[in-house]
């Protein structure tokens, strides 16, 4: 399994993934939870997440929006911006690790974000903090975004990228080795959780203005 390290994890300078890979590799009986600065530093940077950081507020003056979407800033319009009545939020979408290519280990198939999470499975975005000013016609939120993977392969992975799928490299036989841990010798995934707070100061429409 270690040899996906040197094929997807060969730029990995903060030695996130290698932790990762040690941490599953100690046998757990139980779903147990992994967090990591590094992984998370990496993350926070990562253009793919920086996307969703601006479209799931979607406000006037976010760098990236969704448009025609109610996103946490048109929730909050809809309710006169009392954060309070907002309902949940959904339909966010998530983001994914897979910049670069996996045949070239380039981008993340270098830096070992492909391996550790890739296609990253739920989002929650919680609003920490929420200060409307009237006067100065604006808001101050502060939102936490948590990221959850599974660490984790499934049979489909296997048939694709295994052994078996008519590949025979040091990826394949990684990938049948990891699979062979899961599954026939009880080694339980872990679930990879990012988090990491941004906040926001936000211009609304003056009291009594008219939108165009």
């Amino acid at each position: 399994m270690r040899r996906l390290l040197k094929e997807f994890a060969g730029n990995d300078t903060r030695g996130k993934a290698r932790r990762l890979f040690d941490a599953f590799l100690k046998p757990q009986r139980a779903l147990l939870f992994w967090s990591d600065s590094g992984l998370t530093a990496d993350a926070e940077a990562h253009p793919n997440i920086t996307t969703f950081v601006h479209r799931a507020l979607s406000a006037p003056n976010s760098p990236e929006r969704t448009a025609g979407q109610v996103r946490i800033h048109q929730a909050l319009e809809k309710v006169g911006w009392n954060i309070n009545a907002v309902t949940p939020i959904k339909g966010l979408g998530v983001p994914a690790f897979n910049e670069g290519s996996p045949a070239w280990h380039t981008g993340d198939f270098s830096n070992g974000l492909g391996v550790m999470i890739n296609g990253i499975q739920h989002v929650v975005v919680i609003a920490k903090e929420y200060r409307f000013d009237r006067p100065k016609s604006e808001y101050t939120i502060k939102l936490e975004y948590v990221f959850y993977d599974v660490f984790g392969l499934d049979d489909d992975d296997l048939q694709e990228y295994g052994a078996d799928g008519g590949f025979d490299s040091d990826a394949s036989q990684g990938i049948t080795a990891w699979w062979q841990l899961q599954f026939q010798h009880g080694y339980v995934p872990l679930i990879t959780r990012i988090a990491f707070e941004r906040e926001f100061t936000v211009p609304v429409p003056a009291a009594g203005a008219v939108r165009r």
